[in-house]
């Protein structure tokens, strides 16, 4: 194993799963999202339709998203870090993949796969998966709000809409704006100083 020093405090098996997450799990991730993107934008020539923007939107806010997360928890893991935290983030992924999966092909599951997606993250991190030693019981709620409210956004997109297809076009990439929107103000100032910009 490397001589990392943000991993310095980890025993043996929990550097193998830090190596072993950030170097292969969240980039697979993230190029799976890319990818996505990628196939439903340039490998079938499809007129610019609302339902196309819609499922591109999805895709970028994700992107958008992982690049920033993996910046963030890589570089300043949970201390005291647990295995909850492996299983939270392989689950967290598997939500990102599948999402990036059934947006690039156009599927009705991906209704499923965003709120399995915030639910996952929600209740990863109401369990203490991601707290930091220091964090408090508030921020830990209040990460699992800004996901629940999500699945909430979709629901009330579902309960609001006569047509349900035309309303999740605007529901999900929604849901998803909003909880990145919130997540970001919650993550800014540690975001800023992970990469070195003053606040």
């Amino acid at each position: 194993m490397s001589g990392d020093p943000r991993t310095e405090h980890l025993s043996y098996r929990h550097k193998l799963a830090f190596e072993i997450f950030e170097g292969l799990l969240w980039p697979a991730a993230a190029g799976n999202v890319l990818w996505s993107l990628i196939a439903l934008t340039t490998l079938e020539p499809k007129p610019l339709t609302y339902p196309m923007v819609t499922r591109a939107s999805v895709l970028l806010l994700l992107g958008a998203y992982l690049c920033l997360e993996w910046i963030r928890n890589y570089r300043s893991l949970p201390k005291p870090i647990t295995w909850r935290f492996w299983v939270f983030d392989l689950l967290h992924l598997l939500a990102v993949a599948w999402t990036a999966i059934v947006t690039s092909d156009g599927s009705d599951l991906l209704v499923v796969a965003l709120v399995a997606y915030f639910i996952i993250t929600g209740t990863g991190h109401l369990s203490g998966a991601y707290k930091y030693a220091q964090g408090t019981r508030t921020e830990t709620v209040g990460l699992a709000l800004i996901n629940y409210l999500g699945v909430a956004i979709i629901y009330a997109g579902y309960l609001t809409g006569h047509d349900y297809r035309a309303s999740m076009q605007w529901t999900l990439p929604l849901s998803l704006l909003i909880v990145i929107v919130l997540w970001l103000g919650w993550r800014w100032r540690q975001l800023c100083e992970l990469l070195g910009f003053a606040v």
